[in-house]
């Protein structure tokens, strides 16, 4: 038999793969929340994928009454946002923006006499 490769494990690099249990554990380590509101994101099934897509409207809904808890989860997720490699990326930064006044060749067009 041959030896079976592990694959990495994408979940470390892919936010919106991670389950409730690495949310929770990014929300008390890397953005330093409470247990409360560790808790309530637990209680609430927050899993990476409805994390990344979070507004500070949703985080009220959620439970998160501190504005300083709030902003502060809102620029963590900014920073997750920027460095994960499987975290969203705003369309603008995904897609490179349009040559100026790119247009396609004419078909009309005549080559020089």
């Amino acid at each position: 038999t041959s030896p079976r490769v592990r694959q990495p494990d994408e979940r470390a690099r892919h936010v919106s793969r991670w389950d409730e249990s690495e949310v929770a554990s990014w929300l008390a380590r890397a953005a330093g929340m409470p247990d409360e509101v560790v808790a309530t994101f637990r209680a609430q099934a927050i899993t990476g994928s409805v994390l990344m897509s979070l507004t500070e409207p949703d985080l009220q809904a959620l439970g998160v009454t501190k504005f300083g808890h709030r902003r502060s989860l809102m620029l963590a997720l900014q920073e997750l946002c920027r460095t994960s490699d499987g975290g969203r990326r705003s369309p603008s930064a995904a897609a490179p923006a349009p040559a100026p006044f790119a247009q396609p060749p004419s078909a009309t067009a005549t080559a020089p006499s």
